[in-house]
């Protein structure tokens, strides 16, 4: 390596290709036009090492995120997937979320992945549907999710799942839109969803629908984007779905869209992260969502 050098990398060549090993510093310049040395020696600083250090300083980018009450305080966490699978937990802290923690892996392969009280202890769990189309439930165990149990199949087809409290038994139940634009709802029951009610139709067109309780009278209702990125209110009604209330306009470009109870008043708020990659909490105002407000911490998606 001769002046001029510095800086240039060092390869090898692999089954796989040709990798960037380091790159170069220093040398003694032996055999460099107008060196007197014989030294060959060269200092080079290795690259191929870094993999881990890079993933802490800056994490990978995340593909989903949900809220729930993870911790049990009455207010939302959210929750996120990585491109690699992992799931990571970031707690709210009155204003914003603080420093995450990862709680479980292996849902690279995921198609939708949800989080909410599915046990009824309190705190939001994990349920998410594989590429197979098979749903899979993982309990909250205190700090981490714990091995996850099927309770479904033949999901593979549905544009949207999403849970929430359908009955107000405390834990929540499985709504779905299938193939055809037909919201069903799957009753908990615990560990299998022996039935379902048809409480819908028309919904294939939607970009996101998700079942919260934005009433608060403790049973889920509906909120659903529509292809002009109008913002809907599905009331709960016994049975089904009341008519729907228009709530906001312009989601139409928001990469993620989520509800729960960001404020701890009882009522879903609604959350989403905006086409810059900004994290935005509107807090619930019955039939109108008038401001929003930034959450701090918030991390970032692909």
């Amino acid at each position: 390596m001769c002046k001029g050098d510095a800086g240039g990398p060092a390869l090898r060549s692999t089954t796989s290709g040709i990798e960037l090993v380091a790159i170069h510093s220093t040398a003694y310049q032996g055999g460099c036009l107008g060196a007197t040395t014989t030294r060959q020696d060269a200092t080079e600083t290795r690259l191929d090492n870094l993999g881990a250090w890079i993933d802490q300083q800056i994490p990978p980018l995340l593909t989903t995120l949900a809220a729930a009450d993870w911790s049990g305080d009455a207010h939302a966490d959210v929750l996120g997937v990585d491109v690699r699978g992992d799931v990571w937990y970031y707690p709210h802290n009155g204003n914003g979320l603080t420093a995450r923690a990862k709680i479980g892996s292996g849902l690279a392969t995921f198609t939708h992945v949800m989080a909410a009280d599915y046990s009824g202890d309190g705190k939001a769990d994990v349920v998410g549907v594989d590429s197979a189309g098979r749903l899979w439930y993982y309990p909250h165990n205190g700090n981490s999710l714990s091995t996850p149990v099927q309770i479904g199949s033949g999901w593979a087809t549905f544009t949207h799942v999403t849970a929430g409290d359908w009955n107000r038994d405390g834990r929540a139940d499985i709504l779905g839109v299938d193939a055809d634009g037909l919201l069903w709802v799957y009753t908990n029951v615990g560990l299998a969803l022996p039935s379902r009610v048809q409480i819908g139709s028309g919904w294939g067109s939607f970009t996101y629908v998700l079942a919260a309780d934005y009433s608060g009278d403790g049973h889920a209702d509906v909120v659903g984007v529509d292809s002009s990125g109008r913002l809907w209110y599905y009331p709960h009604n016994g049975p089904g779905l009341s008519a729907p209330v228009q709530i906001g306009v312009g989601w139409g470009t928001f990469k993620e869209v989520m509800a729960a109870d960001w404020s701890g008043d009882g009522r879903a708020d609604i959350i989403g992260v905006d086409s810059a990659g900004s994290t935005w909490v509107y807090e619930n105002k019955g039939l109108s969502l008038p401001g929003r407000v930034a959450i701090p911490g918030a991390p970032q998606m692909r």
